[in-house]
């Protein structure tokens, strides 16, 4: 009988020993993975405030043409504060360029160009668009 239980206790060590390995190469397997997981949450980030952005500039242009007709709608738009978004705790910012001087305007009805840059706090651009604007009104 000693034989027996012996041999069962060997099993029941061995047993043991195999789920300790298992978890050991679990681990390197999770540690393999890892910096794929991170590469992948950085870039869902950067895409996210590429796309804020984007939306951002889109807005600012949409907003820019409904001043149309009139320059100086337009003109007080521009010479406004920017516009700010918040993109995953980055704080985006449109602006608005040329500055629009109506007075240098010969006649209407002209179109206008109008440039919106987005850029972070810490001055990275994220995105531009540009557009003329039909001014047909001082």
């Amino acid at each position: 009988m000693r034989r027996g239980s012996v041999e069962s206790e060997r099993q029941a060590g061995l047993g043991l020993i195999e789920i300790v390995v298992s978890m050991f190469v679990l681990a390197l397997l999770t540690l393999a993975v890892l910096p794929v997981l991170v590469t992948g949450l950085r870039t869902s980030e950067a895409n996210a405030s590429q796309a804020t952005a984007g939306q951002l500039a889109s807005s600012t242009i949409e907003n820019a043409r409904s001043r149309a007709p009139k320059c100086a709608d337009l003109a007080a738009f521009i010479s406004s504060s920017p516009a700010t978004s918040v993109s995953r705790g980055t704080v985006l910012t449109a602006t608005v360029s040329p500055v629009l001087s109506c007075s240098a305007i010969p006649s209407y009805p002209v179109t206008v160009p109008v440039m919106v840059k987005v850029i972070d706090s810490r001055g990275k651009s994220y995105a531009t668009a540009s557009a003329r604007v039909l001014l047909t009104q001082p």
